[in-house]
């Protein structure tokens, strides 16, 4: 109780109130008798042992209580931290519950996990096997809610992608979808939109920008209705890669300014400046050379992606051709070329290679040096070779994860609408019977008004009648006086004529 654990509060006042009662009855002179006659029948060591035994069990009870409910107080704890943008903390907290787990209910235990492998997720620790998210999905299909299947599921494909099987993962991120309910009020739309983006992200990087888009429409909605207008520009960003894919750069490049002007006035200079840092090379093409200049020196300054030394962090030397490409536009050749070979040392990827090369081919086109012109063609058209053999060895497996996004799609999309057709079918028989209600109401408001005027009516007819029976009597006793006065006139007349 002094930890404000609401079930131990609980469990701690019905123990007061039973020991009150049992205080009180044991005073009475029943409960001293029926004590008297356990004495004689039963030995006082049993009794004893059976009080102490009920006092460990009572013990026990109220300590189980206060322990379980102070390990769900904790994972709401974790769970709260990763809302707030903390998941290494929380990741670190859950991990520190590993052991206390195993030793909770079942679903304490799976819900433990949940959180774990949510938190590892985005704190960024790769998944090394999909053994966790398997026992997540099968435990949650049976028990779970509508988000802690989708939950599941999600994290299961976050696994597939950690090793690398992305047609896996797009099965599972679709899996995840279907299992949202957005018919329920409680629908998490912030994780849905997370889920939408990572599938919008496998099109994009398969260069399939119309499918890409369609995830990123479904992405950014849902994140509208999350309110996490955060989400809303990062997938303005994101979108605008798809839309260059389908040649649309001017397009392209407005969405992106437009993200990183909502980044900046929200104080997000970095998210800022990691969405303009793509936009150098087109503004460079298209002859913007001052808004280049200020991306670049926005995107070295305050993207975060760049060592002491200057050279930007293993894993984005792509960016060694961004700048080439600025500098080979620009007309400043032997800057272009130390970019591009650059890239060509440190690139470790054959995309890396296959851009190195590209850009020295056409440097050395715009210096007209036919041999190295030749040589970084031949090596270009090598390289291209073998993205293309790299990416024709996963085009089965990718079009039939495409097919089942696009089935999983038009099921969220037909449950979508007939919840929407239910809602509507709902206001419809509510608006309908408000009506009939309306107009049964109004009847009996006039039938009651009729039954007023006709009772009215009765009243006053009574009244009417028992006037004239009353005047009816009144002439009768008129009538009798007038015949007796009639008959004494007569006895005096007789009277006078004897």
């Amino acid at each position: 109780r002094r930890f404000g654990n609401p079930q131990a509060s609980l469990v701690f006042r019905s123990l007061n109130r039973t020991l009150a009662c049992c205080r009180r009855y044991y005073r009475s002179e029943i409960l001293k008798q029926a004590w008297y006659f356990a004495h004689l029948i039963v030995p006082l060591h049993i009794m004893t042992l059976f009080r102490t035994l009920l006092t460990i069990l009572l013990a026990a009870i109220f300590t189980a209580c206060t322990e379980h409910g102070n390990f769900e107080r904790r994972l709401a704890t974790a769970d709260s931290l990763m809302t707030h943008e903390m998941p290494d903390s929380a990741y670190r907290m859950l991990c520190g519950m590993n052991a206390e787990a195993e030793e909770v209910s079942e679903p304490l235990r799976m819900r433990h996990l949940l959180l774990r492998s949510n938190a590892q997720n985005k704190a960024y620790v790769d998944f090394t096997s999909d053994s966790i998210g398997c026992l997540l999905v099968d435990y949650y299909t049976a028990h779970g809610t509508p988000n802690e299947r989708m939950l599941a599921h999600y994290i299961k494909g976050c696994a597939y992608r950690d090793m690398g099987d992305q047609p896996a993962s797009l099965r599972c991120y679709n899996d995840a979808v279907a299992a949202a309910d957005t018919s329920r009020a409680d629908c998490n739309y912030d994780q849905l939109s997370i889920i939408y983006g990572q599938i919008a992200t496998i099109f994009d990087r398969r260069a399939m920008p119309d499918n890409a888009l369609q995830a990123y429409e479904y992405a950014e909605r849902y994140a509208w209705k999350a309110k996490d207008t955060i989400k809303v520009l990062t997938f303005w960003g994101n979108k605008s890669n798809a839309l260059i894919n389908q040649g649309k750069i001017e397009e392209a490049l407005r969405i992106k300014e437009a993200a990183a002007e909502g980044f900046r006035k929200m104080g997000y200079d970095q998210k800022a400046a990691k969405t303009l840092g793509p936009c150098i090379k087109w503004y460079a093409r298209q002859g913007e050379f001052d808004k280049a200049k200020s991306a670049m020196d926005e995107y070295e300054n305050h993207s975060g992606y760049f060592l002491k030394s200057g050279d930007i962090e293993p894993g984005r030397e792509d960016y060694y051709h961004i700048k080439g490409t600025y500098y080979l536009e620009k007309g400043q050749l032997d800057s272009a070329q130390y970019f591009f070979q650059k890239l060509q040392t440190k690139g470790k990827t054959v995309n890396d290679r296959y851009l190195a090369s590209w850009g020295l081919s056409q440097l050395y086109k715009k210096l007209e040096i036919s041999d190295s012109i030749a040589k970084y063609a031949f090596l270009n058209s090598i390289q291209n070779d073998s993205i293309y053999n790299e990416q024709n060895a996963q085009n089965l497996q990718h079009a039939q994860a495409q097919y089942d996004y696009t089935r999983h799609l038009e099921t969220a999309h037909r449950k979508e609408l007939e919840a929407k057709g239910t809602q509507l079918m709902l206001y419809k028989w509510i608006a309908g019977s408000l009506i009939a209600i309306g107009i049964f109401g109004i009847l009996i408001l006039f039938q009651r008004k009729q039954n007023r005027r006709d009772k009215q009516a009765i009243e006053g007819l009574s009244t009417l009648i028992e006037e004239k029976k009353g005047l009816i009597h009144s002439l009768n006793r008129q009538l009798e006086q007038q015949a007796i006065d009639i008959e004494d006139y007569h006895q005096k007349v007789e009277t006078i004529q004897v």
